[in-house]
């Protein structure tokens, strides 16, 4: 967290915020932003104040005027870019000395264990926990999200059938 925060000028949930806007949740009403960091919804909305503050977001009302959605400015995304960046530098860093087999097995056990919280985190919402998401400062094209091989997006799926 030191190196994204570091990169984005943030700290905290601010900069978890940063990474789901420009990720995920651009255009999203401050509720499903406050739900996804798991913040309670004034918390949210100070959230956002400080964003827009710093000239990394703005506010507009949506399309029924009962909601406030966030987009992210110019100035925000390039943040969330450098972030980013830094995030994958340490992730490149930590990983440098596997070779393939190494790195193989190393998904699969990341997986294991990301479908173990997953799993508690889907149990712990269904009993009216309020807790952030797992992926909210993921990199979904890393994880295969778009191709359906996220392990926690394919996990949370088969949860929430049960």
């Amino acid at each position: 967290m030191t190196a994204l925060e570091g990169a984005s000028g943030l700290t905290g949930s601010a900069t978890a915020a940063l990474l789901a806007l420009a990720e995920f949740m651009d255009d999203s009403h401050v509720g499903r932003l406050a739900d996804a960091l798991g913040l309670t919804h004034s918390g949210a909305v100070r959230l956002v104040s400080q964003l827009e503050a710093k000239g990394l977001a703005v506010r507009r009302n949506a399309a029924d005027r009962r909601r406030v959605e966030v987009r992210l400015t110019a100035h925000g995304r390039h943040r969330a870019r450098a972030a980013r960046a830094a995030r994958d530098a340490v992730v490149r860093e930590a990983t440098r000395g596997l070779d393939e087999k190494e790195a193989a097995t190393l998904e699969g056990l990341l997986a294991k264990v990301i479908e173990a919280r997953v799993t508690a985190r889907v149990a712990a919402r269904k009993t009216g926990a309020s807790m952030a998401w797992w992926c909210r400062t993921c990199d979904f094209n890393a994880c295969g999200r778009p191709q359906g091989r996220c392990p926690a997006q394919t996990t949370a799926g088969h949860a929430a059938q049960r």
